[in-house]
């Protein structure tokens, strides 16, 4: 076998279940955890299932993500980058093409103090029919948000004014406005920061921000049923 090119794997995983509280989302990869009101006698099971996912898949250099509300379900986002596609010697290759996702319009709005980084994330997304909305703090932010309702909103964490972390607690807190997904991005990754962004915001990436795994949560958002019933007809 030799190895040819690289690709990102995503994998999306649905139930429709009693769902996780919000508060229980962080520790369900905990070993042996159970959630205090599951029936252990009607879903058994030793709470090692996710935790030893967990680690595959971070062996892999991926990571899992969960979304969750307590009666909703729930539905895990695996990300599994830089994975080698294999041919075989004596077979004839077959090249499959790259095909840019069918996306409908929608509109993005990137909070992010810092020019450059805003202007990555416009150059990622250049190909697609997106309306972008640009935020130079989290109190700009806040206002752009209540003002266009945009459909996904990409977030720095240190910004001037109001940093990101601020802007999202004040986003959530907002019932008309706690629908809209926030994805942090941040340099900064540490587990307890870590931990708290997870309680304020829907999904992060850490910087430098890859357009693959951009395009992946943003996929995901804006329709994840019509994402795995086109990766299921692939």
């Amino acid at each position: 076998k030799s190895s040819t090119k690289k690709f990102d794997i995503i994998l999306i995983v649905e139930d429709s279940g009693i769902g996780i509280p919000h508060s229980e989302k962080e520790k369900i990869f905990d070993a042996f955890y159970q959630q205090p009101d599951q029936d252990l006698e009607k879903f058994g099971g030793t709470g090692l299932g996710l935790t030893i996912t967990k680690k595959l898949i971070q062996a892999m250099s991926g990571r899992i993500e969960v979304f969750a509300n307590k009666g909703k379900g729930t539905s895990f986002l695996i990300l599994i980058p830089g994975i080698e596609e294999l041919t075989y010697i004596g077979e004839e290759k077959i090249e499959k093409e790259i095909q840019t996702p069918n996306l409908e319009k929608f509109s993005l709005l990137i909070a992010d103090d810092e020019e450059y980084n805003r202007r990555i994330i416009k150059e990622f997304l250049r190909e697609f029919n997106i309306e972008i909305y640009e935020a130079c703090n989290g109190e700009e932010t806040i206002q752009l948000t209540k003002d266009l309702m945009p459909d996904i909103i990409i977030m720095d964490v240190r910004m001037p004014i109001i940093d990101g972390i601020a802007a999202c607690k004040i986003l959530k807190d907002d019932p008309n406005l706690k629908h809209i997904p926030i994805i942090i991005s941040t340099a900064f990754v540490m587990t307890d920061t870590e931990k708290e962004m997870k309680l304020y915001c829907d999904s992060f990436l850490q910087k430098p921000i890859k357009k693959s795994e951009l395009m992946d949560m943003i996929i995901f958002y804006l329709n994840p049923k019509k994402t795995i019933l086109q990766n299921a007809d692939e």
